[in-house]
């Protein structure tokens, strides 16, 4: 059975993939903007633990952006626990290792997210931990498809990264 997203038009497949953003990294108390991570990765915000808890293990698309909706990520999850794991070859992880300059030769390059999403490598410690700031709040939305394919998520990612691409927007994917 064909995924129902196909089916719909650019606005609707739109409205959907950035429905009900959440902040996606935590960060200090009061201090909305120093997002925390340590060797082992960044951590989510209670309210992406929330909404990613329950889909993690399922088929989903993801659109991580800035608040003001530019610097664009989209991405595919089919595996259980989802790509967003403070472990080696996942988002969190991956993140923070560009940041420590500890990226492996295997891991992959988020050095387009953190020149978009954070100040210049301007990372301090805050006891055990790290904080850099962000230029502005990074959201994220989860978008569940209990049924589709790794295929059919790939053809949906494709398609979100064009309609960004043809709004103008920057879109850090590195595929079309």
């Amino acid at each position: 059975m064909q995924n129902k997203l196909f089916k719909i038009n650019d606005a609707q497949l739109w409205k959907l993939a950035l429905a009900n953003p959440v902040p996606l990294f935590k960060t200090l108390p009061r201090q909305p903007l120093l997002a925390i991570f340590d060797e082992k990765g960044f951590f989510l915000s209670e309210e992406a633990k929330e909404a990613y808890d329950p889909i993690k293990n399922l088929p989903h698309i993801y659109t991580a952006r800035l608040k003001s909706e530019n610097y664009f990520y989209f991405g595919i999850s089919n595996q259980i626990g989802g790509r967003w794991k403070r472990s080696h070859a996942y988002h969190l992880r991956g993140l923070a290792c560009e940041i420590l300059g500890t990226k492996r030769y295997d891991d992959q390059d988020h050095s387009l997210w953190v020149r978009a999403w954070f100040e210049p490598f301007k990372r301090q410690r805050v006891g055990s931990k790290f904080v850099i700031r962000m230029k502005e709040p990074v959201m994220i939305s989860f978008l569940c498809q209990p049924k589709a394919t790794k295929d059919e998520l790939k053809v949906i990612e494709s398609r979100l990264i064009l309609i960004a691409k043809k709004k103008g927007l920057a879109v850090l994917n590195k595929r079309p």
